[in-house]
């Protein structure tokens, strides 16, 4: 993770020399820049822009950006080169070791030549250092460009950390942007902060190495082995063809199954508004199908129970009971008896120790009784072992001693219980699955055509989701086939390669990148998946926190609304889309039927939540942020802002301040004012002070409510 903590500006456009310090307190994450429009709020986002991913990273890429003041040849009259600074302290802190912390200093340079008409040239002289601060001093890193892309924020992810709220909502909707466009870029955010690039990349790579040492084992091995190779080669082709298609396929089954489920909401929604002889059918079809939605997990734990009685030692004793009682009987006899445990050994061992038989008599090495005492020792240690074994035996045996009195609690009686409760899941789900088709048909013999149609849909979205998860069943089990085949191929290479050095060593080489592509691919599935699936959950709960209040709104409200979700889906081109939901369940048009605020409120929300779900821990910068927002829908697109941010720095005009001035004040622990000069005497009441005689911004420490002779405006202006 990253933190900013301070930032140097100097001559990047109006900011002539702008010093800020960041908040970095934990309890009080966020910085507080205000500035009019006009002031600099979007010239200090570029700022950082640029520092990250130099000149490609700002301007419109129409034309060339210009970084000099607009007026520097004013104070400059004979130095036409500007250079401009901009320098920032970071803290970078281990995710894993919270307490190792290092501090860099970053910083990027370029210049331009200002003509005496005002035309700008490019020294193409950009330049970027880093420095870590150490007790020595500082200390250069090398290959600055890589470490701010590695350690800070690659390029690809600039737009969702330091986010233009003017033109973020491009993420949802843009009119200069076409769908495809708004598609790419939204996979390329996505694609960026869950690291599929590089995964995919390491994917390519390993993929390679491997053919490559196939290949070199199958050269060093002969013809059969390359024949092999090639089976190989072929199999696995198969194999990543259908694995590409199931990710696919498990993709639409996602968005099959959230249509599914919407097309059921509004079908209660519509029971519970009509006719008081339907609302008990619809409350009854929820219970039933949440009773079936609970039934596999249900079926997981009853199954865990069943493993557990069949993985138990006590299970096995009572099974072996019986064999175990007449073994102990025996036991008990040869105990009764004296023949265990056999203490004669030990006590002849002791005699010969001490140099005495009990009788008195000497028993020290050279006399008779010594002798007689070694050759009765000799005899009873031929037996001993057997002895050892039968007393060890019989003490085990009386420590497993089971209780029967109480045959309800045998492990047997426990494991059949369980078994009857995993059979009676079955039953369950038969039960259950039988009754909703009862109340599925009695939804369609009722004469209403809002229902009707609604139903029309929901049987659509159900058929299309259980031929997806037909077709994905289908592919599964060719995959299944298809890897064996492709197993037993390897293992065959495998083993012919074992009998010349070089394939040996080639198909070692083959099996780790194997076994780590193995890896990769499983991780990058889930990613396509689980973790998508993820990032739009959390994108559509912080959404309706942010436009409801609250994300558990009723069926019956939502019949109301205008708008009851958001989800990020894969379009045909199986790139990422985000769709607003309607009551009826279709997408609705963003153009047309979401307004600006709820745009910016969805564009926030899927900022947050991908960063959130990625784990990436980084500043976020916004200008703008609650623009064409008012009332509760600011207030709250502003708690969320801070709540689910690690370090959040506001650039935000006094009206966006409206309503949310004393909230941002509790959390920040930095606010700052920044003051266009050329707005004298328009916008600001005083003349302000100045040392150059051009356009500059000034900086004040005045918080949202306060304001200064440097940053006060004229009644008009506020």
């Amino acid at each position: 993770m990253f933190q900013l903590v301070s930032a140097e500006i100097k001559d990047f456009r109006v900011l002539r020399d702008v010093s800020i310090d960041f908040s970095i307190d934990p309890k009080k994450p966020v910085t507080i820049i205000r500035a009019e429009n006009g002031f600099g709020k979007t010239t200090f986002l570029n700022a950082f822009q640029w520092l990250i991913g130099g000149d490609r990273a700002v301007g419109s890429g129409h034309a060339p950006y210009r970084f000099s003041p607009l007026d520097w040849r004013i104070d400059n009259p004979e130095k036409p080169k500007c250079t401009t600074s901009v320098e920032v302290i970071v803290k970078i802190t281990d995710s894993e070791y919270l307490d190792h912390e290092k501090i860099y200093r970053v910083i990027r340079t370029r210049s331009e030549t200002v003509s005496k008409k005002n035309e700008v040239s490019n020294n193409k002289d950009e330049h970027l250092i880093v420095f870590e601060r150490t007790k020595e001093g500082d200390k250069e890193i090398p290959n600055p460009e890589q470490w701010v892309q590695t350690r800070m924020l690659p390029t690809e992810e600039l737009d969702t950390f330091y986010v233009d709220g003017d033109f973020a909502e491009s993420f949802i909707y843009d009119p200069n942007q076409t769908a495809g466009e708004r598609s790419e870029k939204i996979t390329q955010a996505i694609r960026s902060l869950l690291g599929m690039t590089i995964l995919e990349n390491a994917q390519t790579h390993l993929d390679g190495v491997r053919k490559t040492q196939q290949k070199k084992a199958a050269d060093s091995g002969g013809d059969e082995l390359e024949k092999l190779v090639d089976e190989y080669e072929e199999r696995s082709a198969i194999v990543k063809e259908l694995q590409e298609e199931i990710a696919e396929l498990q993709q639409k089954k996602q968005d099959a199954e959230k249509n599914e489920e919407i097309y059921n909401n509004k079908r209660i929604a519509l029971l519970k508004s009509g006719a008081k002889d339907r609302k008990p059918l619809a409350k009854k079809l929820e219970s039933r199908q949440k009773a079936y939605k609970a039934l596999p997990d249900l079926r997981k734990a009853r199954q865990k129970a069943l493993c557990n009685s069949f993985s138990s030692t006590e299970l096995a004793k009572e099974l072996i009971s019986a064999r175990l009682e007449k073994i102990s009987t025996q036991l008990v006899k040869l105990e009764a008896d004296g023949t265990i445990p056999d203490t004669l050994p030990e006590v002849i061992r002791d005699r010969l120790a001490k140099g005495s038989c009990i009788c008195g008599a000497s028993a020290k090495k050279g006399t008779p009784v010594f002798k007689t005492l070694n050759e009765a020792l000799g005899e009873a240690e031929y037996g001993e072992e057997q002895v050892q074994i039968l007393t060890h035996l019989h003490n085990q045996i009386k420590s497993w001693q089971y209780n029967f009195i109480e045959a309800d609690k045998r492990e047997s009686s426990l494991m059949t219980e369980r078994f009857a409760a995993l059979m009676e899941t079955d039953s369950q789900e038969k039960t259950l699955s039988q009754e909703i088709s009862e109340i599925e048909f009695q939804i369609k013999d009722i004469p209403d055509t809002d229902i009707e149609q609604v139903e029309q849909e929901y049987q659509l979205s159900k058929s299309t989701r259980q031929q997806i998860s037909t077709d994905l069943s289908e592919k599964k089990r060719k995959l299944g086939g298809h890897e064996a085949v492709a197993e037993k191929l390897n293992k065959e290479i495998s083993s012919y390669s074992a009998k010349t050095k070089k394939a040996k060593e080639a198909m070692a080489n083959v099996i780790t990148a194997g076994d780590l592509l193995h890896v990769v691919n499983e991780t990058l599935e889930d990613l396509q998946t689980e973790v998508i699936s993820e990032v739009s959950d959390m994108m559509n709960k912080i959404f309706l926190e942010i436009i409801f209040g609250k994300e558990d709104k009723s069926n019956a409200d939502e019949q109301d609304r205008l708008i009851v979700g958001s989800r990020i889906q894969t379009n045909d081109n199986q790139k990422y889309e985000i769709v607003v939901l309607g009551a009826d369940g279709a997408t609705l048009d963003i153009a047309q039927a979401v307004n600006g605020a709820s745009r910016r409120a969805l564009t926030l929300s899927f900022i947050l939540a991908l960063t959130l779900v990625s784990s990436k821990v980084a500043p976020l910068l916004i200008d703008t942020p609650l623009g064409m927002s008012a009332g509760h829908v600011r207030e709250r697109m502003a708690n969320a802002a801070i709540r689910y941010s690690s370090q959040l720095v506001l650039l935000i005009t006094s009206s966006e301040l409206f309503g949310v001035t004393e909230l941002l004040e509790d959390s920040a622990g930095k606010h700052y004012t920044l003051t266009n000069t050329s707005y004298y005497p328009g916008d600001l009441k005083n003349k302000p002070k100045q040392t150059i005689k051009g356009i500059e911004t000034l900086v004040c420490n005045c918080s949202p409510s306060e304001f200064c002779k440097t940053c006060e405006l004229t009644k008009a202006a506020k």
